[in-house]
């Protein structure tokens, strides 16, 4: 049976993370920084393929951000932006999808002088081409499956991975394929397999402000379910 995992916008769990409480700090007119460091469990492909919605091929036309009211701390908000994808190619699809637009929500950004970031979820870019595997949060929402290691950047030549952290979980994942007809192959020979059981993982998040002192730190389950 496919395992449920739900890595929402905020949520407190997601396959390979989980959020802690997060501490805006107020400065007038000046920009506050918070910065979230979150411990990612590693995955395989997989947990990372069969645990997905949809993986796909798409070009990024607009990455938006808001705030918007906080699932982890009652009565405060947190930064989301918004990502506007085109898609060209799916490459799993169990479900049939068939729109070409798909909006998915990432946890962090820049709002009105308070910028938030938070390290392991993946950020966006309007214009590059990248290849995501999402998952569905709660409320249906799309979101990266597996955080940075379900988001990677298609460069102009077609190869997959640009920078370290993504050419470091792509060789993980899929043994360093680099072009987008291998990792395809490597999906349909995983979707045939059986589903496999879940798992629960440990994870911590620490936020800190611009001066580098420690806000808030959690230590929190995430659990993927059957």
């Amino acid at each position: 049976m496919k395992r449920n995992i739900s890595p929402v916008i905020i949520s407190l769990v997601v396959i390979g993370a989980s959020m802690g409480v997060y501490v805006f700090l107020p400065r007038a007119s000046q920009t506050t920084s918070v910065v979230g460091h979150a411990v990612l469990a590693e995955i395989s492909k997989e947990e990372l393929i069969r645990s997905s919605t949809v993986a796909l091929i798409a070009r990024v036309s607009s990455v938006r951000s808001g705030k918007y009211p906080s699932k982890i701390r009652e009565g405060e908000e947190d930064i989301v932006s918004t990502v506007t994808l085109e898609v060209e190619k799916y490459l799993y699809n169990p479900e049939n999808i068939t729109s070409q637009t798909l909006a998915v929500q990432t946890l962090g950004g820049s709002v009105s002088g308070t910028k938030m970031i938070v390290e392991g979820s993946p950020s966006f870019k309007a214009g590059d081409r990248v290849l995501v595997f999402l998952t569905r949060d709660s409320l249906g929402a799309f979101t990266v499956n597996g955080w940075t290691q379900g988001k990677y950047t298609v460069s102009v030549n077609g190869e997959i991975g640009v920078g370290d952290e993504e050419l470091a979980h792509l060789h993980k994942m899929f043994s360093g394929s680099r072009f987008v007809s291998d990792i395809e192959n490597e999906i349909k020979s995983v979707a045939v397999l059986p589903p496999s059981g879940g798992v629960v993982t440990p994870t911590e998040v620490t936020l800190s402000s611009k001066n580098g002192n420690v806000e808030a730190q959690a230590v929190l389950d995430a659990a993927v379910v059957k």
